[in-house]
């Protein structure tokens, strides 16, 4: 019996040689499994962030688009009553334009003749 005890212990060492390394391998993966669930979660994390961001940023984009289409809307609106506006101007400056135009006319009909008067009777008088 003693030969069989003395021929067990290399099977022995063996088997707890095996079982060390089969625990060490389980503890390894435990720790990958960890170290992914943390990596995945930290991704899921930004990927959502990001989500949010998307989506924040096309809620902006079609505010400005909306915003755009009101002004663009607004404008074509205005755009008639502008030209009216600017015909009604340039009616107005061509009218004040041709009184200005009257005024000077009156203007120096009526003081050349007292010019030719001043000028005749200051001749006159030498």
């Amino acid at each position: 019996r003693s030969s069989t005890e003395t021929h067990g212990e290399p099977f022995e060492r063996e088997i707890q040689q095996q079982r060390k390394l089969i625990e060490n391998f389980n503890f390894e993966m435990r720790e990958l499994e960890a170290k992914f669930e943390k990596e995945r979660y930290e991704l899921e994390q930004e990927r959502d962030s990001e989500r949010e961001k998307n989506v924040e940023l096309q809620n902006t984009l079609h505010l400005a688009n909306r915003r755009f289409t009101e002004l663009q809307t607004e404008y074509e609106r205005l755009q008639p009553i502008a030209g009216e506006q600017r015909d009604k101007y340039e009616q107005q400056i061509r009218t004040y334009q041709s009184q200005i135009a009257q005024i000077d006319q009156v203007r120096k009909y009526h003081y050349s003749p007292k010019k030719n008067i001043k000028e005749k009777n200051f001749s006159v008088i030498y």
